[in-house]
């Protein structure tokens, strides 16, 4: 039963009595000063590029209809989100001729309806000043800068704007409209999927049952029916969940605790507490936002809340709760935007019980938020792996300013290259990052730059003859962190050959040596390259007659020409062995001792030139049981700064090897220090260690 006694013309009533600062006109222009700050604060933003995942929701609804954009199936396929992708995008594509300043501006707009929307909901409960103080909290915090920074943090803003629109359409008794609210919010984002608990809980009538008051909840019920059951309907069309979605006693705890953390503004560096960074608040900012708190002050001997904020309180630690538990299964790739929802709660409960409390203890608890908002959002360092308890986000505003400046500077770079490609083309990258975001799917960043649904485009390890076949061919390589046209007549099919072999994808080499042959049908090289491909898929008879067209012997060894290539070498004439060792190669080419003598002086030699990877290469396909040979490939890996994959060729040393590599210092050493250098690395399966 609810115990707070109220009554208002001789029936229960929710609505508490009014104070100074809800009437007249100081309460809503102290909002509008509120907002005016947060638009201070996210205008920057409007002058953001689009970024990873904006690139696929824009693809996804581009030239479809509104309804055939809305019913088509998810770009990414982890989430059933209809209302927040495509037909957001839809909308705003349509609206503002794709411009990522239109995204921005819609976000931003989303974000200060959020606040005046969060304001709502807390003077109903609480009063103008508890709002206010609420609002102003949410204001400053830095939850926000990741869904007002990216086009795609429309799913959040939706989310929480739907949710709070049902709360506060619960409470003023227009229930069927709060369920519709609610469908389009759940629609957007999982995370508000409780917020009919809040909604039951803030509108229980004084002095009544918890299941009268929930059933005045239904329309709500129905709206979260409805979700899982689309939701449902959508995994089963794409075969199931797209994310591997785990609830633990230890993901719901890395929950509540980031939630606190989250609250007060408190992610640092990696190195421990001590590595906060060094940020003070936007000045003019928060002191508009303290300006407005101060100029609505609680009336003189107000009293410490009573029941009402008790009231008030109780329902926002509520709320932080319903919106902290949808994160838990997530919490190994939290960030604090995904508490957006979440600290409208803890906005509210402080609100309230700081409303009628001394006016500076609201203005300092505002500006220890802001500071502590502040420090996390100067960060310079994003948590790059899957971990629940990381001390940072693992998508902050340094991840999107770092990603979303490359994107934008490689477009440049992609656009004063080739200001016009052919209909139909396909673009091949290399050397770019796998975290910038600017190569994703087949394409949509390409298609989206020249307007063009013709368009594909894929990383230069995918190459296939499919792809090779379908229109005009470029290709593009980073370089220096610049990217820039790569000639399609000159040595390109190798590079994309070599590229591949070191990355572990034969199949993309292959399909390029096979282009390459295409062209030059008598190219010894390419038949060179292409012998070992084959060996090592397990076709020795097209690796035979290949070592034949390339003019070598397949011959086994030993090769007696190493003797005199040793001794060569003993004497330090390392370009007299380099003669040697080819002409063992051409007269014994199915000696792996040969090929590893000759990959060993090529990575003495020119360590990043193709002849010591193919040679390399070539010594483990014909002798895959050999650990020296795994050692070897794992050396050139790293040379070629292929890292996971060189970890995974050592593992692989190391578990065929025995004692002899378990004695490798110098090897485990190399292991070891990839593993503390890339997050990535440290998650690849170990061989065990004796």
């Amino acid at each position: 039963m609810i115990r707070e006694p109220a009554v208002a013309g001789g029936r229960a009533s929710a609505a508490p009595p009014a104070t100074r600062a809800d009437r007249g006109w100081r309460a809503p222009l102290a909002l509008l000063m509120l907002l005016a700050a947060a638009a201070w604060l996210g205008w920057p933003a409007l002058r953001l590029p689009f970024f990873a995942d904006d690139f696929l929701f824009l693809d996804a609804v581009r030239g479809r209809a509104w309804l055939a954009a809305l019913l088509a199936p998810d770009p990414i396929g982890n989430f059933h989100r209809p209302v927040s992708r495509q037909l957001y995008f839809w909308l705003v594509a349509r609206a503002g001729g794709e411009s990522p300043a239109v995204f921005h501006a819609v976000n931003l707009g989303l974000w200060l309806a959020v606040l005046a929307l969060s304001y709502s909901v807390a003077r109903r409960l609480a009063g103008a000043r508890a709002a206010l103080i609420a609002a102003g909290l949410l204001a400053m915090h830095y939850a926000a800068d990741v869904p007002v920074r990216w086009a795609s943090g429309s799913q959040d803003l939706l989310a929480v704007a739907g949710a709070l629109a049902a709360i506060r359409l619960h409470i003023a008794g227009r229930r069927a409209l709060a369920g519709a609210a609610l469908l389009l919010a759940a629609l957007s984002k999982e995370v508000v999927l409780l917020a009919p608990v809040v909604a039951v809980i803030a509108e229980a009538r004084p002095g009544e049952s918890w299941s009268r008051a929930a059933r005045r909840g239904w329309p709500l019920g129905i709206a979260v029916g409805a979700w899982g059951l689309l939701a449902f309907v959508a995994a089963r069309a794409r075969g199931g969940p797209g994310d591997a979605l785990a609830i633990t006693p230890g993901g719901a705890l890395a929950a509540l605790a980031h939630l606190a953390q989250v609250s007060v503004g408190l992610e640092w560096r990696t190195g421990g507490f001590t590595r906060l960074a060094g940020a003070r608040p936007p000045v003019v900012p928060l002191a508009i936002v303290l300006a407005a708190l101060a100029w609505v002050a609680p009336a003189r001997g107000a009293s410490r809340g009573g029941p009402r904020a008790a009231r008030a309180i109780a329902v926002g630690l509520v709320w932080a709760l319903a919106g902290t538990l949808p994160i838990a299964p997530v919490a190994a790739i939290w960030s604090a935007y995904y508490y957006l929802f979440a600290l409208c709660g803890v906005a509210l409960a402080l609100g309230a019980w700081l409303a009628p409390r001394p006016p500076a203890l609201a203005l300092a608890v505002v500006a220890i938020v802001a500071s502590g908002s502040a420090r996390s959002s100067a960060l310079d360092q994003f948590a790059p792996v899957r971990d629940a308890w990381s001390a940072r986000s693992h998508i902050n505003r340094f991840y999107i300013a770092r990603a979303s400046s490359t994107v934008q500077r490689y477009l440049r770079q992609l656009r004063a290259a080739r200001p016009v490609v052919p209909p139909r083309s396909t673009l091949f990258f290399a050397g770019l990052a796998g975290n910038v975001g600017f190569q994703t799917g087949d394409g949509p960043v390409v298609r989206w730059s020249y307007r063009d649904t013709s368009l594909r485009s894929y990383f230069a390890t995918d190459f296939d003859a499919e792809k090779a076949t379908r229109g005009p061919l470029f290709f593009f390589e980073v370089r220096d962190d610049s990217l820039s046209e790569s000639e399609a007549d000159g040595d390109v099919f190798y590079r994309l050959a070599s590229g591949s072999l070191v990355s572990d994808r034969p199949a993309s080499a292959r399909a390029a040596l096979l282009y390459q042959i295409g062209k030059t049908p008598e190219d010894p090289l390419a038949q060179y390259w292409l012998a070992w491909i084959d060996l090592d898929g397990g076709d020795r008879a097209s690796a035979i007659e290949a070592l034949r067209r390339a003019g070598v012997t397949p011959a086994p060894g030993p090769a007696p020409e190493l003797a005199r290539a040793l001794a060569a070498l003993r004497a330090r004439d390392t370009v007299g062995a380099l003669g040697v060792a080819r002409l063992a190669i051409t007269a014994h080419a199915l000696d792996p001792g040969a090929h590893a003598l000759l990959s060993d002086l090529y990575l003495v030699t020119a360590p990043s030139e193709a002849p010591a990877l193919v040679e390399a290469y070539a010594a483990r396909a014909l002798a895959p049981e050999w650990p020296g040979a795994w050692r070897r490939w794992g050396m050139v890996q790293l040379q070629h700064e292929r890292y996971l994959e060189a970890v995974a060729s050592f593992e692989h040393y190391f578990s065929i090897s025995g004692d002899e590599g378990a004695r490798d210092a110098e090897a485990h050493g190399w292991v070891d220090a990839l593993r503390r250098k890339f997050p990535a690395a440290a998650q690849l399966p170990a061989a065990p260690r004796r």
